[in-house]
């Protein structure tokens, strides 16, 4: 009889260790990467523009050449107009195999952590399709793709998530 009774014991023992274990590690778990769609718009009037013209000088930000650098910042909203984050991102003009090109760069810091855009643009004012290459937080491990639409009064960004 006692050898039944320890016998249970550490039976019931066991399956409450295992139990705490499962629940313990269920909530410590990361939710997985974002996925759908987050629409985010940069007004121009809330942005900031500067220009680095390395040689061979131009001195013109609308005829960059090799090397120069644009960063670009500013306060991002959500299609409700409020404000939801910031957005950093630097241009470098390269020399691509048919034309001049701008390699990409961006971190955009919304509630919640923030997302890293890679890519390349060939012209001004057009719509530009980026690859989203991670992030920190509820965004973490993000992957998907950003279209960027210039407007007249600024852009908008299209964040498509594909999990």
């Amino acid at each position: 009889m006692k050898r039944q009774a320890v016998v249970l014991i550490a039976a019931l023992a066991a399956v409450l260790v295992v139990g705490i274990a499962a629940i313990s590690s269920g909530s410590a778990q990361q939710p997985g990467p974002p996925t759908g769609t987050l629409d985010l718009v940069l007004r121009g009037r809330e942005s900031t523009f500067r220009y680095v013209d390395n040689p061979p000088r131009r001195g013109d930000p609308e005829r960059p050449s090799p090397g120069d650098i644009a960063i670009i910042g500013g306060t991002l909203r959500d299609t409700s107009n409020r404000r939801v984050g910031r957005v950093h991102s630097i241009f470098v003009r390269i020399r691509g195999r048919r034309q001049e090109v701008d390699l990409v760069s961006a971190r955009f810091v919304v509630e919640g952590g923030y997302i890293v855009v890679e890519g390349i643009t060939d012209e001004p004012g057009r719509t530009d399709d980026m690859a989203i290459a991670g992030g920190t937080g509820r965004y973490a491990g993000a992957r998907g793709t950003l279209r960027v639409t210039d407007t007249r009064r600024g852009a908008r960004f299209r964040f498509s998530f594909i999990g």
